[in-house]
């Protein structure tokens, strides 16, 4: 499920706002434990030299407008669609199977391609074919902004994420770029799938990888990144949050 239909975006809305109801605000918590409502046990003195604890987070609180966000976000990949998703990301998904036999049959260069922006401005899709006897040239210029870059805040940690890795030959415009945070960019996210393409072509391998973005209506930015990979070794994928809000 990549994309909802006008009912599933209906529901989703529904869902959010009921959500939204029904968890208190922050000056409707203050009132209820000022007038001795219901209690929780006392939060702990932080140590000495101990950060402190920003308000509303911590094991007594959470930000009600990032649980909201999060929960819209998985309510986007797991509602039920009745209507078909012709969107150019899931055919480009369901495509990597023929892509990759394309590639393994071909015999140029490595040649590494995204597919045009959406009418937001969105990158779409990084696609990549690589003979590691022959690499792709590497993008000297400096990074462009993706959509929704403007979207962050000075608490944010995020990245300009390439969909193909500048290392394979991957471009800094804006059609291979989407907001990631630091984290799903660089550590535990889309490097390890990096990682292993590093290994599989040092091995002699020919490798055909491709990562699309997966968005969910009402938001800007790209609420997971699907990436494929697939060699004499053998295929995967993985989806990938991006761990971004807006």
């Amino acid at each position: 499920m990549y994309t909802a239909t006008p009912a599933g975006q209906k529901n989703l809305s529904d869902a959010a706002t009921a959500i939204s109801q029904m968890m208190p605000t922050a000056d409707e918590a203050t009132s209820s434990s000022a007038s001795g409502g219901t209690s929780t046990a006392p939060t702990p003195s932080p140590s000495p030299g101990a950060a402190p604890t920003p308000p509303g987070s911590g094991p007594q609180g959470f930000h009600t407008g990032k649980a909201v966000s999060d929960l819209v976000r998985l309510f986007a990949r797991l509602a039920p669609s009745a209507e078909e998703d012709n969107s150019p990301q899931r055919k480009a998904i369901d495509g990597a199977g023929e892509k990759n036999r394309k590639c393994q049959s071909s015999s140029g260069p490595s040649l590494v391609w995204n597919t045009p922006v959406d009418t937001q401005g969105r990158a779409t899709g990084g696609f990549a074919c690589l003979d590691p006897s022959r690499p792709a040239g590497l993008d000297n210029t400096g990074p462009q902004n993706p959509r929704g870059w403007d979207l962050q805040d000075e608490t944010d940690d995020w990245n300009r994420a390439h969909l193909i890795a500048r290392e394979f030959g991957g471009s800094h415009y804006r059609e291979n770029i989407i907001p990631t945070t630091m984290y799903q960019n660089q550590k535990e996210g889309m490097r390890t799938v990096e990682y292993e393409i590093e290994r599989r072509l040092k091995l002699g391998e020919k490798v055909y990888y491709q990562s699309v973005p997966v968005y969910a209506p009402g938001y800007v930015n790209p609420i997971d990144v699907h990436m494929y990979v697939s060699s004499s070794s053998g295929a995967f994928s993985r989806l990938i949050p991006s761990g971004v809000h807006g």
